[in-house]
């Protein structure tokens, strides 16, 4: 499971004092990564990299990017949702959240098929104030 640490929720400014669970984890995932923004109200938003490695050297790790958002007082708003990678990924990369006063926030990642990949892409995913999603992912830079 993700817990939030102490030092990320002080940073917070006091909204939230203990640790609290963002989601629940398979057994074998390492869930990694873990980035969070907020809006002035106190309502926020956690983005993780869940990877599953393999140790097979001839199976690829396989990485997937989430976000949950919460309201104020910690209580999930949304569930915690996957995010649409290109059907070729298998690696994320450098996460970035980021969420305006209103509480619109966008999501910003790296994506790769694997990780010698030398083609990577940077990606984004726009949210509404209700951590709903504004269209699909999109590919900024390929």
């Amino acid at each position: 499971m993700l817990h939030v640490s102490l030092i990320t929720l002080a940073l917070f400014g006091g909204i939230l004092v203990e640790p609290f669970r963002v989601a629940e984890a398979d057994s074998a995932h390492n869930q990694v990564m873990v980035r969070a923004a907020m809006a002035s109200d106190g309502r926020f938003a956690v983005a993780w990299v869940d990877s599953v490695c393999y140790r097979d050297p001839f199976i690829p790790n396989e990485h997937e990017l989430y976000v949950r958002f919460f309201d104020s007082g910690g209580n999930p708003v949304t569930e915690a949702r996957q995010i649409t990678k290109l059907a070729d990924t298998n690696w994320i990369y450098w996460p970035c959240l980021a969420m305006d006063s209103a509480g619109s926030a966008v999501l910003l990642w790296v994506e790769a098929a694997d990780d010698y990949d030398p083609d990577r892409c940077l990606r984004f995913q726009l949210f509404d104030k209700d951590g709903n999603l504004q269209g699909s992912a999109q590919t900024v830079v390929t």
